[in-house]
């Protein structure tokens, strides 16, 4: 079942297992970032697979950035993620996200996420804070160091003026599972 919900017990140990964050981390997001709602799926009553939809404006439209999308390892594979997405695009106009790896870009591409945007282009409307936490950690779908090199390749791209892999999706229904 995919519902809404705000079950720090929850989200905390999938969050840690999927990208290693110390609690005190999660619990920074969670308490400081206003414009978020959590998504999950949930199996008999457990959280599967969750991701966080953070409000912004993407080239001046509303949109729902997908933040710290992740499933439990023994839960993937099953399709949770998959039904997520599809949920998020039957339920939301525009949704962008940033893939940390050629792998989640072909999964995301799949999902009908094969717009390009130029990164600059996103805008946060939270504190200076989470704006930075937000834009510091581009894909919550890789460990530390992948998040490293996601900063890095940010900055270089923001500096450069050079086109970012972001994705952007109006359609429905077009997650393949």
């Amino acid at each position: 079942m995919i519902k809404f919900f705000d079950y720090s017990n929850k989200i905390i140990p999938l969050w840690q297992e999927a990208f290693g964050d110390s609690k005190e981390d999660i619990l920074f997001f969670l308490k400081n970032c206003k414009k978020k709602t959590a998504l999950g799926f949930f199996d008999d009553g457990e959280l599967c697979s969750m991701l966080f939809l953070v409000d912004c404006k993407l080239s001046g439209e509303k949109c729902k950035y997908i933040y710290a999308a992740c499933t439990y390892k023994n839960q993937r594979g099953k399709g949770y993620m998959s039904n997520l997405l599809e949920y998020c695009q039957e339920n939301y106009d525009l949704l962008s996200l940033i893939p940390a790896d050629n792998s989640l870009v072909r999964f995301y591409n799949k999902c009908a996420f094969t717009y390009r945007e130029d990164i600059v282009n996103i805008y946060f409307d939270e504190s200076e804070d989470i704006k930075e936490y937000l834009s510091g950690n581009l894909c919550r779908c890789s460990g530390y160091m992948s998040q490293l090199r996601a900063v890095k390749k940010y900055l270089d791209m923001k500096q450069s003026g050079k086109e970012a892999v972001i994705g952007k999706c109006k359609s429905q229904s077009c997650c393949s599972h």
